[in-house]
């Protein structure tokens, strides 16, 4: 009979305080989630991809949240550095994902792991801001691409220098980095 107590007494313990805990922590922002890489990877060294979920207001935590793809080139090293490059592209609006196989086979990653992130707004984050050219161009269209945008209530004024900055240092943290080196071209 004991026995029996014992379990009823675990089990309410794990629903009132264990349960809670666990659904919140996957809904909890900032947060990585591994997936699938969408682009074509080399097959060395070893490289993971997945999804920075983030606020799309940080002053919003509760608001709606993107997600910005990044890919993780591990370091050759049996002991890399504990600072690795993060990488971004310049434009601003161009793809970060074009230089996964430049890094994979550079000498950064003989010393140190190389993350490259996908800044929001760019074609391979969620949601992408990225339009059809042509179709702004016809006058008898409207606006299509900033009409499409606002039909996905998409904020567009958190689509700025200072939001990246943000996801930047909600990476690094998320990723559990002490610091890493920035790395950039252009714009970034």
């Amino acid at each position: 009979v004991n026995i029996r107590r014992l379990r009823l007494l675990i089990f309410c313990l794990w629903g009132f305080f264990i349960a809670p805990a666990a659904i919140n922590a996957q809904g909890q922002v900032p947060r990585f989630e591994p997936s699938v890489c969408p682009v074509d990877v080399p097959d060395g060294p070893p490289i993971d991809c997945g999804y920075l979920v983030v606020p799309e207001d940080y002053d919003a935590l509760e608001g709606a949240t993107i997600r910005l793809l990044v890919v993780i080139i591990h370091s050759s090293s049996p002991n890399p550095a504990p600072n690795p490059i993060l990488y971004t592209e310049g434009g601003p609006g161009y793809s970060s994902l074009g230089s996964v196989w430049e890094f994979s086979r550079s000498e950064f990653v003989n010393n140190r792991d190389v993350v490259i992130l996908e800044q929001r707004g760019n074609i391979y984050a969620q949601p992408s801001l990225v339009c059809d050219v042509s179709a702004a161009w016809d006058e008898e269209s409207g606006t299509p691409c900033l009409d499409r945008l606002q039909g996905e209530r998409v904020d567009l004024s958190q689509y700025t220098t200072a939001v990246i900055v943000a996801d930047i240092h909600a990476l690094r943290q998320t990723l559990d980095y002490e610091s890493w080196n920035l790395y950039g071209s252009s714009y970034s």
